[in-house]
């Protein structure tokens, strides 16, 4: 892999990380359940469900200081897992080659192009990405 490759490769994970709540829901996905219960809890309903601070201490019985606490202590934990473990970004690379394959295939099929050998460097290029 190229230099230039491991810049592209964090390069969709900058976008989710940059693009706020969206981010978080995202790592939320993927690390939510090494969250306590309680942590899981406040930060689905902070990034999934987009409730304000004090809708969540209202619903929750906590102070809307405790909420926010929580919550960062929640997205630091989030941050700290995709940092040493990588899966999101690893996902996010995957999909992007996956898709740019698919639209590569797409391409060498359309208008009655027959250019097998292209084909099915594709398709084995798609394979590869999942062994």
């Amino acid at each position: 892999m190229t230099e230039k490759d491991n810049e592209n490769d964090g390069s969709a994970l900058r976008n989710i990380k940059s693009s706020g709540n969206i981010s978080l829901g995202f790592l939320l996905d993927f690390y939510g359940e090494l969250l306590t219960p309680r942590q899981r809890e406040l930060s689905e309903y902070y990034y999934n469900d987009d409730l304000s601070l004090s809708e969540i201490a209202e619903l929750t019985g906590l102070t809307r200081q405790g909420v926010r606490a929580s919550l960062e202590k929640s997205r630091s934990i989030l941050l700290n897992y995709e940092n040493k473990l990588g899966l999101c970004d690893k996902f996010l690379s995957l999909r992007e080659e996956s898709e740019n394959i698919i639209k590569e295939i797409k391409k060498l099929t359309e208008d009655g192009n027959t250019d097998t050998i292209g084909l099915c460097d594709a398709v084995n290029r798609l394979k590869s990405l999942y062994e």
